[in-house]
């Protein structure tokens, strides 16, 4: 947090990647909207706005990673969960280290989105599962579809994968990175709502619309 002449100015990682976000976003805009008055790119241009669009998929995924990784820190620091009612399964999946053999435990994004919720309220089942959550599920898929290919990019296609990941590279279009967005904001919603926003709500802190013009305005930004 940092004090200012006349405001008060405080930093939350998920609010900065949402802001590298929105501002890749609004130029992804601004060049569709130069491409419709003159109709004619030059070949820089076609360049820029396709390394846009990856880059805005792959920070929406790490807006969904870091939403997520947050709330485990707010569970390690929240008072009123304390550490020594954590079972060990728990501790693992907060912390991704197992202490007593001394090394990383990586969850994955879906297995955070299940368990961090449940671990808050203390209940048996995961509020949020993929068979009550459509943006839980449509998230998946596209995990494994655009996140697994800009991540972890190969022109090696083996039987695990289920996607041509140099196929997916190449042809991420507009549609798809406006889908996976509206699909990660959504989700933390559901997320946030799930838990009675018990560490706020994004919404009203830093998760911000479009505007009418399709573009995050420069107020989300302050």
């Amino acid at each position: 947090m940092r004090s200012g002449k006349n405001k008060l100015e405080y930093f939350l990682l998920e609010a900065s990647i949402f802001e590298d976000m929105a501002v890749l976003w609004n130029e992804c805009i601004n060049m569709i909207n130069k491409k419709n008055e003159s109709k004619h790119w030059e070949y820089y241009e076609e360049k820029k706005y396709n390394a846009l669009l990856r880059s805005i998929m792959k920070t929406a995924f790490n807006l969904m990673e870091s939403y997520v990784n947050g709330l485990a820190f707010d569970i390690l620091n929240d008072i009123s969960i304390p550490f020594n009612n954590l079972s060990k399964k728990e501790v693992i999946c907060l912390t991704e280290w197992d202490s007593e053999k001394n090394r990383k435990r990586l969850q994955s994004i879906k297995t955070k989105i299940s368990k961090y919720p449940k671990i808050i309220l203390g209940c048996t089942h995961p509020p949020i599962d993929q068979s009550n959550c459509k943006e839980f599920r449509d998230f998946t898929d596209m995990e494994k579809e655009y996140r697994n290919t800009l991540i972890h990019p190969t022109p090696i296609e083996t039987d695990l994968q289920e996607f041509n990941r140099e196929y997916v590279h190449f042809h991420i279009n507009f549609d798809q990175v406006d889908q996976v967005c509206n699909t990660v904001f959504s989700l933390i919603l559901r997320i946030a709502e799930s838990i009675n926003f018990r560490y706020g709500n994004p919404k009203k802190i830093w998760l911000s619309k479009k505007d009418e013009f399709n573009v995050f305005p420069r107020k989300c930004f302050a």
